[in-house]
């Protein structure tokens, strides 16, 4: 797995930006991990690139991710979208 960046929760566990991979990986601190959004042939989370919690009390379960579209490595092998920013309920 190689993240690009990564987001930590108030409690420790950290969500990472799998570039290649197209997805988010939650990571406890015990070095459990599990994928929560995306994969590798999933156009949901084009090669995410950064994360970041809301400041908010309304949506501070909310993880925005940037995204890369694609450009990266495309989405089996073809498929490339513009750049976006997703929220993902974490």
């Amino acid at each position: 797995m190689e993240a690009v960046d990564f987001a930590v929760t108030a409690n420790g566990i950290a969500y990472l930006a799998t570039i290649y991979q197209h997805e988010i990986t939650k990571v406890w601190s015990n070095g459990k991990s599990k994928v929560i959004a995306g994969s590798l042939n999933s156009s949901s989370i084009p090669n995410p690139t950064s994360g970041a919690f809301s400041r908010t009390m309304m949506d501070n379960n909310v993880l925005y991710v940037t995204t890369g579209g694609g450009v990266v490595t495309p989405i089996n092998g073809t498929f490339v979208t513009g750049g976006a920013v997703v929220r993902i309920e974490v």
